[in-house]
């Protein structure tokens, strides 16, 4: 593959979160459980939440706890639409359009 698509587990838990507000909890979790076997998953352990608590730059504390779990596993960029809350972050922060236009549709 031209790329890896990683995400947290933090980021999982909040999609289950609204999903199940829609659909209901049994099929967010199927939804979950589904998107987890196609995504590399980081780990969010305490040095990412301890980094992320030491950064005064990241005043978003789960913003930073993901920006420290992406660093760990060695993505190479952030792809979010809350992309203002990662103005600290030393890896490019790209909405998935602009990410997508850049990396997939140009070439």
């Amino acid at each position: 593959p031209r790329f890896e698509v990683w995400t947290s587990p933090l980021a999982l838990a909040i999609g289950a979160y609204f999903s199940g507000k829609k659909s209901g909890r049994k099929k967010a979790r199927e939804k979950v459980a589904l998107l987890a076997t196609k995504l590399h998953i980081t780990n969010m352990d305490q040095e990412a939440v301890r980094k992320a608590l030491a950064d005064p730059k990241a005043t978003d504390l789960e913003d930073g706890m993901q920006y420290y779990a992406a660093l760990h596993a060695r993505c190479v960029h952030i792809i979010t639409y809350d992309r203002k809350d990662f103005g600290f972050s030393k890896l490019p922060v790209q909405a998935p359009e602009d990410f997508l236009l850049e990396h997939l549709l140009a070439g």
